[in-house]
């Protein structure tokens, strides 16, 4: 489930009571961590209207933009995720003026 507008990450520091503010969007879905946990990957919405797959550095929070997803069409039921290695991964909609039907005749 998308996170409502707008939307940032905190991060608790161990030990610590205090929130640390990451990052601020507008629209933020499918997040997951990274395998080494030094990451957050998550397509969304920047607050100048950038929207692209994003991945953003814990601690520091420095965010940056892996794809530009503004010309990219989702399927309906979306999802981005990362492999273990970080390459980014994402559905595809495919349209029915794509489906092809292959006929294969064999001797």
């Amino acid at each position: 489930m998308p996170f409502p507008a707008p939307a940032y990450w905190k991060e608790l520091p161990p030990g610590n009571a205090a929130f640390v503010e990451l990052v601020r969007m507008t629209y933020v879905d499918n997040v997951t961590w990274s395998a080494d946990s030094r990451y957050i990957y998550f397509n969304g919405t920047t607050a100048t209207g950038e929207k692209g797959l994003f991945r953003v550095s814990v601690p520091q929070g420095r965010l940056e933009r892996l794809a530009d997803l503004s010309k990219f069409e989702a399927a309906p039921e979306n999802w981005y995720g990362v492999t273990p290695e970080g390459t980014p991964l994402a559905f595809h909609a495919v349209n029915v003026q794509e489906i092809f039907a292959l006929k294969c005749e064999l001797p």
